[in-house]
C-alpha cells in the first residue's frame, strides 16, 4: 500500500533547479496555468489515477480527492488520508492502521500539491507538441539525468488548468493522473480540513511520529 501511495505522491516530487532553453508557445500557456492557480484561493478537487506497467502485470485505477489552500492541503483515496496544516504533515495508511507524522518543510518536502500546478517553474525544458481536443498538450523533461522519469506530458484545456498529466518513467511504468472535477474558490473550514486527530480517526492505528 505504501508503494502504490508513493507512485500517487509521484505527480509532486520536482526537486532540481537547472535553467533550460524552452518552448515560447509551451511557455505562455504554462505562464496562464501558473497565474490561473495562484489566483484561487482554494482548490477542490476529485481525481483518478491510473498505473500501468506491462512487463509487471500492473493496470489499476484509483479515485481520490484533494483540498488545498495555500500551504495547507488534504489528499483522500481508499487507500491513504494525509493532511498538511502547513507545519505537520500526517500520512494514514488505511490498510496497514498506521499513521506517520512529519514535520512539514517546502523545501525538503517530496510532496506539495500546490507543485503539481507549477511544476515547469523549475527543473524541467518543455515543449508544445499540439492541440487535441481542444487542449494544449506539452511535454516536460526533466533536467536532472537522476531523474526516475523522462517525461511528464500536460493536457492543458480552455480555462488554463491542467486537465490531465502522464508521467512516464525509465522502469516501463505510466501513470495518468486526471482531474474529473474542480472547484475553486469553496469555502473550507480549516480546523477540520487540515487538522488530524490521530485518535478521533483510527484509535487502534500505530501512530509513528518522526518529528525532529
Amino acid at each position: 500500500m505504501k508503494f502504490v501511495f508513493s507512485i500517487i505522491l509521484s505527480f509532486c516530487i520536482f526537486g532540481t533547479s537547472i535553467s533550460a532553453q524552452n518552448d515560447a508557445k509551451a511557455k505562455s500557456v504554462l505562464d496562464k496555468v501558473s497565474q490561473f492557480y495562484k489566483n484561487q484561493k482554494s482548490i477542490s478537487a476529485d481525481f483518478s489515477l491510473n498505473i500501468k506497467n506491462a512487463d509487471a502485470g500492473i493496470n489499476e485505477t484509483q479515485k481520490g480527492s484533494l483540498v488545498l489552500q495555500g500551504e495547507s492541503y488534504k489528499i483522500t483515496t481508499s487507500q491513504i488520508v494525509r493532511v498538511c496544516n502547513g507545519s505537520t504533515i500526517w500520512t494514514h495508511f488505511i490498510e496497514d492502521e498506521e499513521i506517520q507524522i512529519t514535520d512539514y518543510d517546502p523545501e525538503e518536502e517530496e510532496m506539495t500539491p500546490a507543485k503539481l500546478f507549477t511544476i515547469y517553474e523549475e527543473g524541467y525544458s518543455y515543449s508544445y507538441v499540439e492541440k487535441k481536443e481542444g487542449n494544449d498538450i506539452i511535454d516536460l523533461i526533466p533536467e536532472d539525468t537522476d531523474s526516475p522519469y523522462f517525461k511528464i506530458r500536460l493536457s492543458v484545456n480552455a480555462s488554463n488548468y491542467i486537465e490531465s498529466a502522464t508521467v512516464f518513467s525509465r522502469n516501463g511504468t505510466v501513470m495518468m493522473y486526471k482531474i474529473n472535477d474542480m472547484q475553486v474558490n469553496k469555502a473550507i473550514d480549516g480546523g477540520n480540513t487540515f487538522e488530524y486527530n490521530t485518535t478521533h480517526v483510527c484509535g487502534d492505528c500505530e501512530v509513528v511520529d518522526l518529528r525532529f
